[in-house]
Protein backbone atom coordinates (compact mmCIF):
# COMPACT_ATOMS: atom_id res chain seq x y z
CA UNK A 1 0.00 0.00 0.00
CA UNK A 2 1.83 3.39 -1.12
CA UNK A 3 2.47 6.18 1.40
CA UNK A 4 1.43 9.38 0.87
CA UNK A 5 3.47 11.01 -2.06
CA UNK A 6 2.91 7.66 -3.82
CA UNK A 7 5.97 5.58 -2.44
CA UNK A 8 5.99 2.28 -1.38
CA UNK A 9 5.35 1.41 2.53
CA UNK A 10 8.31 -0.66 2.40
CA UNK A 11 10.47 2.31 1.85
CA UNK A 12 11.99 4.32 4.72
CA UNK A 13 11.46 8.22 4.69
CA UNK A 14 12.30 9.94 2.21
CA UNK A 15 16.04 11.41 4.01
CA UNK A 16 17.97 11.03 6.95
CA UNK A 17 18.58 8.11 9.01
CA UNK A 18 16.08 5.27 9.91
CA UNK A 19 15.38 4.22 13.24
CA UNK A 20 17.83 1.39 13.23
CA UNK A 21 20.72 3.67 11.96
CA UNK A 22 20.44 2.81 8.27
CA UNK A 23 20.41 6.43 5.94
CA UNK A 24 18.64 7.39 3.64
CA UNK A 25 18.50 9.69 0.96
CA UNK A 26 16.12 11.38 -1.41
CA UNK A 27 18.76 11.08 -4.37
CA UNK A 28 20.06 7.70 -5.59
CA UNK A 29 23.39 6.36 -4.15
CA UNK A 30 26.32 6.33 -6.97
CA UNK A 31 29.71 5.58 -6.00
CA UNK A 32 31.01 9.34 -6.14
CA UNK A 33 28.01 9.91 -3.35
CA UNK A 34 29.26 10.77 -0.41
CA UNK A 35 28.12 8.72 2.72
CA UNK A 36 27.50 10.30 5.86
CA UNK A 37 29.98 10.34 8.52
CA UNK A 38 29.80 7.68 10.85
CA UNK A 39 27.99 7.49 13.93
CA UNK A 40 28.56 6.74 17.38
CA UNK A 41 27.04 3.24 18.61
CA UNK A 42 26.50 -0.07 19.80
CA UNK A 43 24.72 -3.14 19.18
CA UNK A 44 24.15 -6.37 20.83
CA UNK A 45 21.95 -9.44 19.61
CA UNK A 46 20.52 -12.44 22.34
CA UNK A 47 19.49 -15.32 20.66
CA UNK A 48 17.70 -17.90 22.52
CA UNK A 49 18.54 -21.39 21.60
CA UNK A 50 15.29 -23.14 23.15
CA UNK A 51 12.70 -21.13 21.16
CA UNK A 52 14.57 -19.44 18.63
CA UNK A 53 14.02 -16.26 19.69
CA UNK A 54 16.14 -13.04 18.77
CA UNK A 55 16.13 -9.92 20.80
CA UNK A 56 18.64 -7.31 18.57
CA UNK A 57 18.98 -4.22 20.16
CA UNK A 58 21.15 -1.00 18.87
CA UNK A 59 22.36 2.41 19.89
CA UNK A 60 22.94 5.51 17.72
CA UNK A 61 22.92 8.96 17.48
CA UNK A 62 21.31 11.45 15.05
CA UNK A 63 20.26 14.48 15.14
CA UNK A 64 16.80 14.69 17.28
CA UNK A 65 14.61 16.19 14.34
CA UNK A 66 15.53 13.10 12.27
CA UNK A 67 15.07 10.44 14.90
CA UNK A 68 11.24 12.53 15.26
CA UNK A 69 10.88 11.82 11.54
CA UNK A 70 11.48 8.78 11.32
CA UNK A 71 9.20 7.96 14.63
CA UNK A 72 6.48 10.47 13.21
CA UNK A 73 7.11 8.14 9.77
CA UNK A 74 6.63 4.47 11.83
CA UNK A 75 3.71 5.42 13.27
CA UNK A 76 2.00 5.97 9.97
CA UNK A 77 2.51 2.22 9.23
CA UNK A 78 -0.40 0.56 11.06
CA UNK A 79 -2.62 2.43 8.75
CA UNK A 80 -0.71 2.68 5.23
CA UNK A 81 0.66 -0.98 5.25
CA UNK A 82 -1.85 -2.19 8.31
CA UNK A 83 -2.68 -5.52 6.06
CA UNK A 84 -1.02 -7.03 2.84
CA UNK A 85 -0.17 -10.44 1.08
CA UNK A 86 3.50 -10.60 0.46
CA UNK A 87 4.08 -12.76 -2.88
CA UNK A 88 7.89 -13.22 -3.11
CA UNK A 89 8.85 -14.48 -7.19
CA UNK A 90 9.33 -17.97 -6.30
CA UNK A 91 7.58 -19.52 -3.05
CA UNK A 92 4.38 -18.69 -0.90
CA UNK A 93 2.46 -15.57 -0.32
CA UNK A 94 2.60 -15.45 3.09
CA UNK A 95 -0.01 -12.61 5.29
CA UNK A 96 1.44 -9.51 6.57
CA UNK A 97 0.09 -7.24 9.25
CA UNK A 98 1.52 -4.87 11.62
CA UNK A 99 0.12 -3.14 13.91
CA UNK A 100 0.69 -0.27 16.91
CA UNK A 101 2.88 -1.47 19.88
CA UNK A 102 2.18 -0.27 23.45
CA UNK A 103 5.24 0.65 24.87
CA UNK A 104 6.37 2.41 28.33
CA UNK A 105 6.73 5.96 29.15
CA UNK A 106 10.75 6.09 28.29
CA UNK A 107 12.84 8.62 26.40
CA UNK A 108 11.93 11.64 25.02
CA UNK A 109 9.77 9.78 22.07
CA UNK A 110 8.68 6.42 21.28
CA UNK A 111 7.57 4.57 18.76
CA UNK A 112 6.87 0.62 18.72
CA UNK A 113 5.44 -1.66 15.74
CA UNK A 114 4.26 -5.61 16.01
CA UNK A 115 4.28 -7.18 12.42
CA UNK A 116 3.19 -10.78 12.19
CA UNK A 117 3.85 -12.67 8.92
CA UNK A 118 1.69 -15.22 8.50
CA UNK A 119 1.65 -19.14 6.39
CA UNK A 120 -0.45 -19.30 3.47
CA UNK A 121 -2.30 -16.43 2.73
CA UNK A 122 -6.16 -16.73 2.62
CA UNK A 123 -6.08 -16.59 -0.91
CA UNK A 124 -3.00 -18.06 -2.23
CA UNK A 125 -4.82 -21.60 -2.95
CA UNK A 126 -2.81 -23.62 -1.56
CA UNK A 127 -4.78 -25.36 1.29
CA UNK A 128 -1.01 -24.64 3.69
CA UNK A 129 -1.44 -24.79 7.44
CA UNK A 130 -0.58 -21.26 8.61
CA UNK A 131 -0.25 -21.97 12.57
CA UNK A 132 2.87 -23.32 12.74
CA UNK A 133 4.57 -20.85 10.03
CA UNK A 134 3.86 -17.17 11.82
CA UNK A 135 6.76 -14.68 12.63
CA UNK A 136 6.40 -12.00 14.84
CA UNK A 137 8.54 -9.23 15.15
CA UNK A 138 8.03 -6.66 17.59
CA UNK A 139 10.15 -3.40 16.16
CA UNK A 140 10.70 -0.42 19.06
CA UNK A 141 12.67 2.93 18.77
CA UNK A 142 13.02 5.02 21.46
CA UNK A 143 14.74 8.77 21.47
CA UNK A 144 16.21 10.46 23.88
CA UNK A 145 17.71 13.12 22.53
CA UNK A 146 20.26 12.61 20.05
CA UNK A 147 20.61 9.25 20.49
CA UNK A 148 18.06 6.46 19.69
CA UNK A 149 17.71 3.18 20.57
CA UNK A 150 16.29 0.78 17.99
CA UNK A 151 14.75 -3.02 19.02
CA UNK A 152 13.85 -5.78 17.24
CA UNK A 153 12.21 -8.77 19.10
CA UNK A 154 11.38 -11.51 17.07
CA UNK A 155 10.06 -15.96 17.06
CA UNK A 156 8.27 -17.87 15.80
CA UNK A 157 4.99 -17.46 17.44
CA UNK A 158 4.76 -14.65 20.24
CA UNK A 159 7.92 -12.56 21.14
CA UNK A 160 7.70 -12.47 24.81
CA UNK A 161 6.13 -8.88 25.77
CA UNK A 162 7.89 -8.40 29.18
CA UNK A 163 11.40 -8.49 27.07
CA UNK A 164 10.58 -6.14 24.54
CA UNK A 165 8.95 -3.49 27.41
CA UNK A 166 11.92 -4.72 29.54
CA UNK A 167 14.65 -4.00 27.19
CA UNK A 168 13.29 -0.38 26.59
CA UNK A 169 12.48 0.12 30.34
CA UNK A 170 15.97 -0.78 31.42
CA UNK A 171 17.93 0.39 27.50
CA UNK A 172 16.51 3.82 27.82
CA UNK A 173 17.75 3.99 31.78
CA UNK A 174 21.38 2.90 31.09
CA UNK A 175 21.37 5.23 28.00
CA UNK A 176 20.75 8.27 29.95
CA UNK A 177 23.07 7.58 32.92
CA UNK A 178 25.45 7.19 29.96
CA UNK A 179 24.71 10.62 28.56
CA UNK A 180 24.83 11.90 32.08
CA UNK A 181 28.28 10.16 32.50
CA UNK A 182 29.25 11.72 28.60
CA UNK A 183 30.14 9.63 25.75
CA UNK A 184 34.06 10.00 26.21
CA UNK A 185 33.92 7.52 29.78
CA UNK A 186 31.36 4.99 28.23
Amino acid sequence: MPRPGGTNCSRPPPTGPTADGCWTSSTPRTSSARTPPPRPGATVALDDTEDGAQLHYRVTSYRAADLDRTLAWLGTLPDTCGHFTARPARGTARDVRVTGLVLPEAGDARRGLRVTVGGTAPDDGSGGDARDLTLTVDLVAVRLGDDAISLTNGTLGEPADDATRTSVDIGTGRLAEARRQGRAQV
